[in-house]
């Protein structure tokens, strides 16, 4: 995928770094991840029509950094190895502004380990080169330790309507909401592109799509204001993203 930064693409349940062959393979079969791509850096064909419509900042790359083996486009969520997990949040953390995650806890209350946690802290001091790293999270679960770390921007999914979706818990953890299954609030179905540019991904829907959109978001905001640090950015960014999030609907 020509959105794709190769190298700052990491396996870390193989150890490979990069999008190999066998990547490209992943990429055609794990479609959910073509679809977060293409919603956050679909193309933008200025005034061309892109029938499965365009990134949320298509001028932005993104990296891939696989921490799960996938079965049917769903998590192994009980062997997600924290450690491996830690390190991918904590990855290149010079390069990578934004990391974004559709995986969540599903058990509520579960505590982040602690490596996972002084991840977190540790990119908000040093990420960006000094600035801090950005970390957009579903918020998941009541008492999620992700969600519930200072530094996270933590997500939910809005459905039809502005109704709460069937994915989404109560959480007061929950910084933002945006629509989850469409690009309106009349929508019931997101439409983006995929790994084959001739078809678009219509299948996807809940935290995935969610955490996609805010992290485009907050790609889009990093390029144009002068908060710049990661400490202030948290702090401001409610104001900001419920106001583009408005100008979208």
């Amino acid at each position: 995928m020509n959105h794709v930064n190769n190298e700052l693409s990491y396996d870390f349940t193989s150890d490979v770094p990069g999008v190999t062959s066998s990547r490209n393979e992943y990429f055609d079969k794990e479609r959910h991840v073509a679809a977060s791509v293409g919603l956050i850096v679909g193309e933008n064909a200025a005034d061309k029509c892109i029938k499965c419509g365009n990134g949320v900042a298509y001028e932005a790359k993104v990296a891939d950094l696989q921490f799960a083996v996938s079965v049917n486009n769903h998590l192994t969520i009980p062997d997600i190895d924290s450690a491996i997990y830690a390190r991918a949040l904590s990855y290149r953390r010079d390069a990578i502004h934004v990391f974004s995650s559709r995986w969540a806890p599903r058990e509520p209350f579960k505590r982040s380990d602690f490596y996972e946690d002084a991840v977190l802290t540790e990119g908000l001091r040093q990420g960006r080169h000094g600035l801090g790293s950005v970390y957009v999270f579903p918020a998941g679960q009541p008492g999620s330790g992700l969600a519930n770390h200072i530094g996270s921007i933590t997500v939910t999914c809005l459905d039809v309507n502005g109704t709460v979706a069937d994915v989404t818990a109560d959480n007061a953890a929950t910084l933002v909401s945006v629509f989850c299954n469409g690009r309106r609030k009349t929508d019931t179905r997101m439409v983006t592109s995929g790994y084959d540019s001739r078809k678009c991904e219509t299948t996807h829907d809940g935290e995935l799509i969610s955490t996609s959109i805010v992290s485009g978001m907050i790609a889009l905001l990093l390029e144009s204001t002068q908060i710049k640090s990661a400490d202030m950015f948290v702090r401001e960014s409610y104001d900001e993203l419920v106001l583009k999030a408005n100008v979208l609907v």
